[in-house]
């Protein structure tokens, strides 16, 4: 009942049913160039349009301190859906900041050298192996 009333306001049904229903091209075209059918709402898997999604965004903003958790932290929350539009379409999300998980330059630096160091031992360690070998 609940999708026979957004088809009858105009919502385009999600890609499965574009996909089984001989729209598969539609698809394509949506993923490929998503600028061009923005102004389209489009249902996805789990029934909600694009509008619904920033809805939830804004919400989740006044829940977080103004931020948008990391994209891990929303697949975690079940809002993996939410992430992947975030990314997909930037220009309708400007509104939202959102968190991300990075590491400081100093850290990476340290991990790239412990790694460095690590390799450094193993190769030394398969050069210990050969020579004995031999």
């Amino acid at each position: 009942m609940e999708n026979k009333k957004k088809k009858a306001k105009g919502v385009l049904p999600n890609s499965t049913w574009r996909r089984s229903n001989g729209y598969g091209g539609l698809s394509g075209c949506i993923l490929k160039y998503p600028y061009l059918f923005k102004h389209i709402d489009k249902e996805n898997k789990r029934g909600k349009t694009i509008k619904e999604w920033i809805k939830i965004a804004k919400k989740l903003i006044k829940k977080n301190n103004g931020f948008i958790p990391d994209s891990t932290t929303l697949r975690e929350m079940g809002y993996s859906m939410l992430s992947f539009y975030i990314k997909q379409y930037p220009e309708l999300f400007s509104f939202a900041k959102q968190k991300r998980r990075t590491k400081t330059i100093e850290k990476s630096v340290k991990i790239a050298e412990k790694k460095e160091k690590q390799k450094e031992r193993k190769i030394q360690t398969n050069l210990i192996v050969i020579t004995l070998a031999k």
